[in-house]
This record gives structure tokens, C-alpha cells and sequence, in this order.
């Protein structure tokens, strides 16, 4: 879409965090806005810059690196755990001259950074420009920690074991205190930089949609700063369709309609040996087709001889795989961006969380939407060797709730349907995230006029 004529033209700056479930829609983001008229430019670290180029090459999206001041890889994925050492956060704030530098000699009228890179809300204001955080989760995920937290929950559950309430909120919400991600029980000291740096934000980008959402997103508009909720970002895929690899074509299209599990846990998330065995059996015993992606090549050794199903390795087009006519049930970790996916493609899905706001958005799929089916899992843990094992038995069952023929499982796809055309509906002209948008644009436009202004009178 043309930028509207009231808008005036805007240089935006988007530094995304160094790891794929941050960067990828970040990078969506850059090409929406550059539909929109803005000159959008990805700033990011050489390793990363490598891994986006290609899906670039066809895009008026810019791309500037900075350094990397560390011995450790600039790219998450480089890790073999998702655990993220300590020296890498503080390696992220030596960035932070690095990307003055660009900020001098291009001079952009805002800056959009993830929510974790703190100190570019410093930076932002130090040259008189407004920030943006970019806050890949849902509204839901983020009004549950903020409650948590402020209205102290936590300090009347005395066991990990030990169920709570999350009060106030339209829907029954019932969590775990060994659900909860780290950066909640025990917070350190960078979570208290995150927080101070938000105060000083203009506004939120918010990689959701209103109709999803409704009271949450109200929720989170209630709590002071500006949100834009512009989403969902995969619909703006740099390269439009990607091709489905043939290998995983061939199979998809030998089976019948809605008749395939797909399974995908991320590309930070490892198993054990032992699970990776029982997820294998536990997906025989569901006598259904299934095409299951596992991080590495090494992996596939664990499970090979597979009799009902594909596995197989590395990167896939999640998107096109999710919205091919065979797939009828996805088994996710409950990242968002898979969650967003799964939506999208309106496909039901069966929730394993593992760590992060994993859990709180599994809340979300199977207690609010009601789309999901939870394999029972209640520990969040970063190591693979320190989750408690699910047996088979729990994802068979969980699968056939999904996909089975019961009444619960037709009311699950009919609203996975229904969400899907919202989805779809809320990106285009006149949407709700189409005018969001907007605003936001224009907010920006004006922001830059008023200093253009101010400048010639000083």
C-alpha cells in the first residue's frame, strides 16, 4: 500500500534481538513499513545480517552491520542450548557506540528496538528521538507477568507445585509457579534495566491483532504506554511463498485433508534422547501421518525407522507447510511466532511449552482462544536433561484430542477457522492492524515534523 500523502517521509532504524523468534518478525516488520513509504533499515550484527540477506534481495529494506564485540557467536543459534551465557548480554551493550555511529551519520526519525536491548531507549533519547520497543508476544502474555509481578502473587505460593489464580482477568487463568519463566521467580538484574528503559519509550509495536485478543489487548492499553498492535508480522514474509522442499511436498500431498501432524518445537529447543524416543512412540501410537521437524541431522539418528511419518532436519517454510491442506494438527512449543502460525493457517494445536512465556501462552491457546490441547507438562526448564519426562501416552492422547472426531475436536477447528479469516481480514485495507499502523505512522510523521519545527527556532 502507498503511504498516505499526510504522511511525512520517515527513516526508521529497527535493531532486532540476535536470536531467530526476535529477529525474523523484526525483519517482517521492515518490510511492511517499507510498503508504507518508510525507508526501513535492519541494523544488526554480521552473523545475523548473513542469515536475512538472501530474503532481502527483493525488497527495498536496507541493511547496516555493526561489530560484535565478543569471542561468542553473534547468533543464538550458534548455541547448542538456549540458555544464554551471561557474556552475551553484556556484549549486546557494547553495541551501543557501534550503533551511534549510524545513528550520527544516517540520522533516523525513530528507532524500533527489541524490548531487550535497554539501553537503545537511552540512546533514542540521548539524540532526541522517539524509541520504540518491539515486543514479540502476545498482549495475554504480557498483562500475565505484569500482574505476577505487581500484584505479587507469588509471595503466597509456597511450593512449585502450587497452583494460583491470576485475578481480575474475563477467563479462568490457573498457573503453576514451576511454569513461570526465570526472569519472573527469580529476576536478575537486567530484567530491572528492561523495565527502567520501557519508562522511557514512546510506544510498543506489538506482534498481535485486537480481534485475538480484545480484553487483553485492552488490558495492555490500560497500563500507560502506547501500544500498536500491528500483527500477525508472518503475513509480510520478505519472499512471498516459499517452496516446499520436495522431499516434505511429496509426502504432504499423498495424504488426505487434515489427516497430517505436524510437529515443530523451534530452533532453540533440544530433547533428551529418552524423549525424543518417547515423542516417536507417542506418535505411532496415534496411528496418524505425521511430519515432524527435529533441530539437526545428528537428531534423526534417535528416531529413524519411522513407520507413519517424515522426520526431518534443520529450517523448513513453516508457514506454507502449516497452511497445506494435509495438516491438521500442530504440536508447538508455544513460541509465539509458531503459535501466530498455527493460527493463521487455522490449524488446532496441541501445546508442549518448554521454557520462556511458553506456558502463558499455552494459557492463551487452550483457556481463552480454545484451540489447543495441552500435553500436561508443568516445569519449565532451559536444559533438556533437567524437564521432567512426558511419557507417550500423554502426546497420543492430546493428539487425538485434536484431531479426533469429538465434539470438542470439531468446536476446536471450527474456531481455529474462524480465526484464521479474522486474521487474514485484520491485515487488510481498512483492518484493525492496517489502521494501527497507520496511526502509528502518522504519530511518528508528526513527532518529525514538530522537531523540524522546533529545530528552526532554536
Amino acid at each position: 500500500m502507498a503511504k498516505s500523502s499526510s504522511i511525512a517521509e520517515l527513516k526508521v532504524f529497527l535493531v532486532p534481538f540476535l536470536a531467530p523468534g526476535h529477529m525474523i518478525p523484526m525483519v517482517h516488520l521492515a518490510y511492511l513499513l517499507s510498503h508504507r513509504g518508510v525507508i526501513s533499515t535492519i541494523v544488526t550484527t554480521p552473523g545475523n545480517a548473513d542469515l536475512i540477506r538472501p530474503s532481502l534481495s527483493n525488497s527495498s529494506v536496507h541493511l547496516l552491520t555493526i561489530p560484535f564485540p565478543s569471542d561468542l557467536p553473534d547468533n543464538l543459534t550458534a548455541f547448542r542450548s538456549p540458555e544464554i551465557p551471561p557474556d552475551f548480554y553484556s556484549a549486546l551493550c557494547r553495541l551501543e557506540p557501534h550503533l551511534e555511529h549510524l545513528l550520527l551519520s544516517h540520522r533516523p526519525d525513530c528507532l524500533i528496538s527489541d524490548i531487550f536491548l535497554p539501553w537503545t531507549a537511552y540512546l533514542a533519547e540521548k539524540h532526541r528521538i522517539p524509541r520504540l520497543a518491539f515486543h514479540g508476544t502476545s498482549s495475554f502474555s504480557t498483562v500475565v507477568m505484569t500482574a505476577i509481578v505487581n500484584l505479587r502473587l507469588l509471595d503466597s505460593v509456597s511450593r512449585d507445585d502450587e497452583s494460583f489464580l491470576i485475578p481480575g482477568f474475563p477467563h479462568h487463568i490457573e498457573m503453576y509457579r514451576s511454569q513461570l519463566p526465570y526472569f519472573i521467580t527469580s529476576p536478575p538484574a537486567f530484567v530491572t534495566e528492561v523495565a527502567e528503559a520501557y519508562k522511557q519509550t514512546f510506544g510498543t509495536v506489538v506482534n498481535s491483532f485486537h480481534e485475538l485478543e480484545p480484553a487483553y489487548a485492552a488490558m495492555l492499553g490500560s497500563q500507560g504506554a502506547r501500544n500498536w498492535l500491528v500483527g500477525p508480522l508472518s503475513f509480510f514474509r520478505l519472499s512471498g511463498a516459499v517452496a516446499i522442499p520436495a522431499k516434505i511436498f511429496s509426502f504432504l500431498e499423498s495424504k488426505e485433508h487434515g489427516s497430517v501432524v505436524y510437529v515443530c518445537f523451534g530452533s532453540l529447543s533440544r530433547f533428551t534422547v529418552v524423549q525424543m524416543r518417547e515423542i516417536k512412540t507417542g506418535l505411532e501410537a496415534a496411528n496418524r501421518p505425521y511430519l515432524w521437524v527435529v533441530t539437526d541431522e545428528a537428531t534423526t539418528d534417535y528416531v529413524a525407522g519411522e513407520a507413519n511419518g517424515l522426520v526431518v532436519s534443520g529450517w523448513v517454510p513453516q508457514v506454507e507447510i502449516l497452511n497445506h491442506p494435509a495438516i491438521g494438527g500442530f504440536v508447538t512449543h508455544c513460541g509465539w511466532n509458531s503459535s501466530l502460525e498455527g493460527i493463521i493457517a487455522g490449524v488446532p494445536m496441541v501445546t508442549w511449552p518448554l521454557f520462556a512465556e511458553q506456558f502463558i501462552n499455552e494459557r492463551l491457546l487452550v483457556d481463552v482462544l480454545r484451540v489447543a490441547v495441552g500435553v500436561g507438562t508443568k516445569v519449565s526448564r532451559v536444559k533438556a536433561e533437567d524437564r521432567l519426562l512426558v511419557p507417550a501416552e500423554k502426546l497420543t492422547a492430546a493428539v487425538e484430542a485434536v484431531m479426533g472426531g469429538s465434539e470438542d475436536a470439531d468446536e476446536r477447528r471450527q474456531r481455529a477457522n474462524e480465526l484464521k479469516e479474522t486474521a487474514a481480514a485484520v491485515v487488510a485495507d481498512g483492518g484493525s492492524s492496517a489502521m494501527e499502523l497507520d496511526l502509528m505512522l502518522e504519530e511518528l510523521s508528526a513527532l518529525k515534523m514538530a522537531r523540524i519545527h522546533n529545530s528552526n527556532y532554536e
